[in-house]
């Protein structure tokens, strides 16, 4: 017998979705309406890194929003691109990379996988 079959029904996969909740506080892990409390990790790196509700960013994305809601590279000047460019590439010790600004995570992954194909089909001729 499977020992995690008693305990599968806490497992939440997409064939079981997430149960109804309020949320009602974000300062680390969540809080519900009811009194649970919920570890939302569902933005990765960003709520690993400065956590959920933090002043600092809430602060920054008010003034950001403030200015524009929506943003991609084609939207971006091109000056501001170039400043990000180099600002990247010195960031990793790489001043001479190349880089691709991308909107999101899938897309990022698309164009990595392409790159990585074209990169080996250059070098087997």
């Amino acid at each position: 017998m499977d020992r995690y079959l008693r305990q599968r029904e806490r497992l939440l996969t997409s064939s079981r979705p997430l149960p109804n909740f309020e949320a009602v506080g974000s300062n680390g892990p969540g809080h519900c309406a009811d009194g649970r409390r919920i570890l939302d990790g569902s933005s990765g790196l960003l709520r690993v890194n400065v956590g959920q509700g933090s002043p600092a960013v809430l602060s920054r994305i008010g003034r950001q929003f403030s200015r524009s809601s929506f943003g991609r590279a084609a939207v971006v000047q091109p000056h501001i691109q170039m400043e990000l460019m180099d600002r990247l590439c010195q960031a990793v010790d790489r001043p001479e990379d190349s880089v691709a600004l991308i909107t999101c995570g899938t897309l990022g992954v698309e164009v990595a996988v392409g790159l990585a194909r074209n990169i080996v089909r250059a070098r087997d001729g």
